[in-house]
C-alpha cells in the first residue's frame, strides 16, 4: 500500500475506531486528525488527540513501518519534535523522542474494514458535468464564481480586522506576509507578524528593518563554532540586533520555517531580506497597498535587496549561482491576487463601498495573468477552456474547492445536469 493512501485513510478517518489504543496498550480518542501538509515537515499539522484522558496537541506523522521514521531522517529534524502520534501500517520499531519519551504510535493493520481505496479513488476524478461544462460556464458564471471568492477571502480579512481591533496598520502587515509566504510559509508568517508587529518594526529605523525581520524569525544565524567565518555583511546584521534585537521577547524557532520542498527563491531568509527592501523603498505597507493599482505594483513591489543576497539563499549558505534578489514579475501578480486585492475589498467593505470595491477588484483581476497551478489544469482539462486571465483561473479555483470538492452539486450553477 503507498504512503499516499494511509494518507488519504488517515484523513477521512477510514478505518474502525473501537477500542483503539496505542502500541504500549494505552486508550486512545482522536478529536482532531489535523490538516495535511504536503510540504516538508510533518504530513498533519494541528491535530489533536487525547493518551488515557490526557489532550494533546500537535502533529501527526504517517508511515508504511514505524522503522520509516529514521530511514526519512525525522530523529534529526527538529519539525517532527511535537509529533503527539505516529500513525503507521506495521510497527516494527519503537520511536523516540530527542528527549528519550517514546512517540506514541497507532498501528492501522488491523483496523481496515474494508478494501482500502487506490490511490486513483482519491486523486481528482472526472467531473460528472464534464460534457456540458465548457458549453455552460459563461462569462458571467464565471464573474459570479470569481466574486463569490473574493467576498469569503474578504470575509475573513475583517474578521481578522475585529481581532485587531480595526487596527489597519497591523492588518495590512499580516495579510501581506502571509501571501508572501504562502503557501508554504503561511502559518509561519502570521507567527512572525505576531512576534514583530508592525508598529514595533516601523518605530525602528530603516537599516534595523531586514536583521530585525531575520532575528525574529529565527534566521539571524550565529557561528556553530570558532572556526566558521561570519560573512562581513552578516556581521553587520547581528551588530544592529545587539542594538535593536531587545524588542522582540522572544524570536520564533528556526524549525517552525518550511523548506524541504520549498523552492530556493522562496527561500524565507532571502523573502524577509526583500520584505526589508520594499518597506525602505515605499515605507510602511498599509500607506501603500490599500490604493495600489496593478500597473503600480510591479514598480513598487520589484526593490532588490543587498547584493549580498544574489549569491545567499540564506545567511550562512551562498549559492553556486548568481540569482535574482528581489521578487519575480510572476511573485508580484501572486501577491495581488491571493493577498492585496481582497484586503483592498475588505477596505471598501469597511467604508460602506462594497459594490464599488467588489467591481473593482473584479476589473484589476481580470488586469493579471491567469495563475498556472494543479486545479487550474485539471478543470481546464474537463472540458473548460485555458483562463484568459486571474478573474477566469480564481473561477475555476472556486468552483473545484467550493462545489466540486464537497459535491455540492445541487448548489452549483451548472446544476441541474443536462
Amino acid at each position: 500500500m503507498q504512503e499516499a493512501v494511509l494518507h488519504y485513510i488517515w484523513q477521512k478517518q477510514l478505518f474502525n475506531h473501537k477500542h483503539l489504543r496505542t502500541t504500549t496498550g494505552e486508550q486512545l480518542q482522536i478529536y482532531k486528525p489535523g490538516t495535511y501538509n504536503p510540504y516538508s515537515g510533518p504530513d498533519f499539522q494541528h491535530a489533536s488527540v487525547a493518551i488515557e484522558s490526557l489532550r494533546w496537541f500537535g502533529h501527526i506523522e504517517i508511515h508504511k513501518k514505524s522503522s520509516d521514521w529514521y530511514h526519512h531522517k525525522h530523529h534529526l529534524d527538529a519539525a517532527y519534535d511535537n509529533t503527539i502520534l505516529h500513525v503507521v501500517l506495521t510497527d516494527d520499531k519503537p520511536i523516540h523522542h530527542p528527549d528519550g519519551t517514546l512517540v506514541p504510535t497507532l498501528t492501522l493493520s488491523d483496523k481496515l474494514s474494508h478494501t482500502p481505496p487506490t490511490k486513483a479513488f482519491f486523486g481528482m476524478q472526472a467531473l460528472i458535468c464534464r460534457h456540458q461544462f465548457s458549453a455552460r460556464l459563461a462569462q458571467s458564471l464565471l464573474k459570479e464564481l470569481a466574486q463569490e471568492r473574493l467576498i469569503q477571502k474578504s470575509d475573513q480579512i475583517l474578521l481578522r480586522l475585529q481581532a485587531l481591533q480595526y487596527n489597519w496598520v497591523q492588518l495590512a502587515y499580516e495579510v501581506f506576509l502571509t501571501a508572501l509566504f504562502a503557501p508554504h510559509n503561511q502559518l509561519s508568517a502570521q507567527l512572525l507578524s505576531e512576534t514583530l508587529p508592525a508598529k514595533v518594526l516601523y518605530q525602528m529605523p530603516a537599516m534595523a528593518w531586514e536583521p530585525l525581520l531575520l532575528y525574529a524569525a529565527g534566521l539571524l544565524e550565529v557561528a556553530q563554532s570558532s572556526e566558521q567565518v561570519i560573512e562581513p555583511y552578516h556581521q553587520a546584521l547581528l551588530d544592529q540586533v545587539k542594538f535593536y534585537g531587545g524588542r522582540v521577547a522572544q524570536p520564533l524557532q528556526p524549525s517552525v520555517w518550511q523548506s524541504g520542498k520549498v523552492r530556493p527563491a522562496h527561500s524565507p531568509s532571502l523573502r524577509l531580506a526583500i520584505l526589508a527592501a520594499i518597506l525602505e523603498a515605499e515605507g510602511p505597507l498599509h500607506d501603500f497597498l490599500l490604493q495600489l493599482e496593478p500597473s503600480q505594483a510591479q514598480e513598487k513591489l520589484s526593490h532588490s535587496t543587498h547584493n549580498f543576497w544574489e549569491y545567499h539563499y540564506s545567511l550562512s549558505e551562498p549559492s553556486r549561482k548568481r540569482h535574482s534578489h528581489a521578487l519575480s514579475p510572476n511573485t508580484i501578480e501572486l501577491l495581488q491576487i491571493n493577498g492585496i486585492i481582497p484586503l483592498q475589498l475588505a477596505y471598501a467593505r469597511f467604508q460602506a463601498k462594497a459594490s464599488e470595491g467588489l467591481e473593482k477588484a473584479l476589473q484589476h483581476l481580470q488586469q493579471l495573468h491567469p495563475e498556472d497551478n494543479r486545479i487550474v489544469r485539471f478543470m481546464s482539462s474537463e472540458g473548460h477552456r485555458s483562463p484568459a486571465n486571474a478573474l477566469e483561473s480564481q473561477a475555476l479555483l472556486q468552483l473545484y474547492k467550493g462545489h466540486c470538492l464537497p459535491v455540492k452539486c445541487s448548489s452549483c450553477a451548472l446544476w441541474p445536469l443536462k
